[in-house]
């Protein structure tokens, strides 16, 4: 079956999200995230598109881009690819990291495009988190603090300025938009993690794990990956070290 064509913007606005290959975490710690991150700003200037708004959750990023060149498969394309190398790489792992098309949703209007800079900013507090305004890595902060790393000027002028950012990101918003709607809960602490985990594999003792045999071993650790712990959990828990629970592809 061929895939459904994207959707063009008039306004060359899209929503774009994008997910870990299986839901898997796509950030472990934050020299992850800053690697992204340097990346994607290095490919604004590169490619001349604008970036509005983001937001980096661990399994997911939504981005919120106008893309005057019409160019935003290589860009996806471009970004993925750089950022999968740079993963696989550290954590000695091989395959996709992401799904293999990211998602997008054409933005036509004022009230949208409004309405998914507050959604995508919203993002922590929906995974229960924590408030958006503590989150550390969306774009946020760039509302409050203009700066030429982020394009959200026109954003700024339609809400008021960042003096009405704080008021108008706590209005009420029921708009629908682009995600995975997943009902996975990121970062579990970890007696949350552990109890999960002992429920997930019917055991008592997490670090049996080590002691099975590789199949079974690599079994067990793709149903804890499904079941939402992160890699670092996992080696904490199990006594497992990374590069094997890195190379158990789910």
């Amino acid at each position: 079956m061929s895939r459904k064509k994207r959707t063009v913007s008039s306004i060359n606005c899209y929503h774009v999200v994008v997910r870990g290959n299986g839901k898997q975490i796509i950030f472990e710690d934050d020299s992850d995230r800053l690697f992204y991150l340097k990346k994607l700003r290095q490919l604004r200037d590169e490619m001349e598109f604008e970036l509005v708004a983001y937001c980096l959750m661990e399994n997911h990023v939504h981005l919120l881009i106008f893309d005057h060149k019409m160019e935003l498969s290589s860009i996806m394309m471009r970004l993925n690819g750089i950022y999968s190398r740079y993963y696989n790489q550290k954590y000695e792992r091989a395959g996709h990291l992401f799904d293999q098309r990211f998602r997008s949703e054409a933005i036509e209007d004022d009230s949208y495009f409004l309405s998914a800079i507050r959604y995508i900013h919203r993002n922590p507090e929906k995974a229960g988190i924590c408030p958006a305004s503590q989150y550390k890595w969306s774009s946020y902060i760039y509302y409050l603090k203009n700066k030429s790393s982020l394009d959200n000027q026109k954003a700024l002028d339609m809400i008021g300025g960042s003096d009405a950012f704080v008021d108008w990101m706590n209005m009420s918003d029921e708009t629908k938009c682009l995600d995975f709607y997943t009902e996975d809960k990121l970062n579990l602490k970890d007696d949350d993690a552990i109890n999960k985990a002992k429920i997930l594999l019917g055991i008592n003792t997490l670090s049996d794990i080590g002691k099975y045999k590789k199949a079974e071993r690599n079994e067990a650790v793709k149903t804890l990956r499904k079941g939402g712990l992160s890699i670092r959990q996992i080696e904490r828990l199990t006594g497992i070290s990374r590069g094997v629970i890195m190379r158990v592809e789910i």
